[in-house]
C-alpha cells in the first residue's frame, strides 16, 4: 500500500518494487493527487499474474467513473502544485509538532510522511473516544480517537490531521494548550 507516496518530508519514499520485484503494489490518486473520494487508483502485480488479478478486479468493479478518470489524467500534469501542497503539509507538521510539544505531548509516532500525527495522550486519558468528543465540544478541535486505529491500545492515543490552514492549526494548538492545562 503506497497510497501516501509523494507525501514524505525528510527523504523520498522507496517503492516496494525496488526491494522486491515480485511485490504487489497498490496506489491511488487519493492522497498525493488530492483526489480523495474519486476512487481512482492502480495496482502493480508480478509479471504473469495479471490475468488472475484482472479476473478478481472484474468481480469487484467495472471501471472508475469517466469524470474521475479525466480528473486523474489532469492531475498527472500538476506536479508543481502538488509538491507545493506537500511543502505546506511539511510546514503544518512543524506547527503541529511544536504545538503538541509545547503542550507536554512528547510521545508522537514518527511523522515522516502523510498528513497525520498519532500522539500518546495517556497523561490525560485512557478513553480517547470520550476525550476527543469532549475536545471537539469544548474547543472546536476535531481529532480522531486512537481506538479507530488500534482497538486494543488506542484508548490513550489521539490522531491529528494537519493538511488544513496553517493559521487555523496554530489557533487549534493554542486552544489545545489551554484545554489541557484545565485537565
Amino acid at each position: 500500500d503506497e497510497i501516501y507516496h509523494g507525501i514524505t518530508y525528510d527523504q523520498p519514499a522507496t517503492c516496494l518494487l525496488n526491494i522486491n520485484p515480485d511485490a504487489i503494489v497498490i496506489n491511488s490518486f487519493s492522497k498525493y493527487y488530492c483526489m480523495t473520494g474519486w476512487r481512482v487508483g492502480w495496482m502493480v502485480v508480478p509479471e504473469g499474474t495479471e490475468a488472475t488479478f484482472e479476473a478478481m478486479a472484474q468481480s469487484l468493479q467495472i471501471a472508475a467513473p469517466t469524470p474521475s478518470q479525466y480528473g486523474a489524467l489532469a492531475a498527472l500534469d500538476c506536479r508543481a502544485e502538488l509538491d507545493a501542497r506537500v511543502r505546506q503539509y511539511q510546514d503544518n507538521r512543524s506547527i503541529l509538532l511544536q504545538g503538541l510539544q509545547a503542550c507536554g505531548i512528547e510521545q508522537i509516532a514518527p511523522v515522516d510522511g502523510a498528513m497525520y500525527a498519532y500522539a500518546d495522550f495517556s497523561r490525560y486519558t485512557s478513553d480517547s473516544l470520550t476525550f476527543t468528543r469532549k475536545l471537539l465540544a469544548q474547543t472546536g478541535i476535531a481529532a480522531t480517537a486512537g481506538v479507530d486505529f488500534a482497538p486494543q491500545n488506542g484508548g490513550k492515543f489521539v490522531r491529528f490531521f494537519y493538511a488544513g490552514d496553517a493559521e487555523m492549526l496554530k489557533t487549534a494548538m493554542e486552544k489545545l494548550d489551554t484545554y489541557l492545562r484545565q485537565q
